[in-house]
């Protein structure tokens, strides 16, 4: 995942918090969702307490990104592992590149820590949620953003500009994960990842 040359956007203002749940009920969905992630992909229950806390803040600061879509693309870029590291160099949960984690940290007004940074829960959730964010604002589209995300923006401006087809393994791929959660989580957690913020 890579940015293109030259490209410094601004970062977004939050919007805040979108959850309606009474607070004690939201609590107990977290911890929920928390012990499927500890469960499931052998996250310890605490980190995974984290990743919950830090995706549903980042959400809440743009429209039209659902918590469940970056719990989707957890699964598909690192089965929740925020050690990974790609063979190309990408990092931690959201699978960052280092060259557009600075990118991102200069967009945010953050200092650039260096690549160890990434391997940081809050900090790569917090750029990867910006980055899709911005991916979505250039395109326009979820399937097209998933791609980008993926392939990096650069190669997918070559293959729009070529009239080449968009790759749509990833996005797919995410797709899957995203009904394998709403199969395996309560109705509950269901409601709360997707609900008010699904994007339909």
């Amino acid at each position: 995942m890579e940015l293109p040359e030259g490209m410094s956007p601004a970062a977004h203002a939050p919007q805040g918090p979108l959850q309606t749940a009474p607070q004690d009920e939201e609590r107990q969905l977290k911890q929920e969702l928390a012990q499927y992630i500890c469960g499931t992909y052998g996250m310890r229950l605490p980190a995974a307490g984290a990743v919950v806390e830090a995706i549903d803040r980042e959400v809440s600061k743009y429209e039209g990104i659902s918590f469940g879509r970056i719990l989707s693309m957890a699964h598909g870029e690192s089965s929740f592992n925020p050690g990974a590291r790609s063979r190309k160099g990408a990092i931690g949960l959201l699978q960052i590149m280092p060259g557009t984690g600075k990118v991102i940290a200069q967009a945010l007004g953050e200092p650039w820590k260096g690549s160890k940074s990434l391997y940081d829960l809050e900090t790569n959730i917090r750029y990867g949620v910006w980055y899709y964010n911005f991916l979505l604002e250039r395109y326009g589209s979820e399937k097209v953003a998933l791609a980008a995300y993926n392939w990096g923006p650069g190669e997918l401006d070559t293959r729009l500009a070529k009239s080449r087809a968009i790759p749509v393994q990833y996005a797919q791929k995410i797709l899957r994960a995203e009904r394998r959660l709403k199969r395996e989580l309560s109705d509950g957690v269901e409601e709360f990842v997707w609900g008010s913020r699904d994007q339909g």
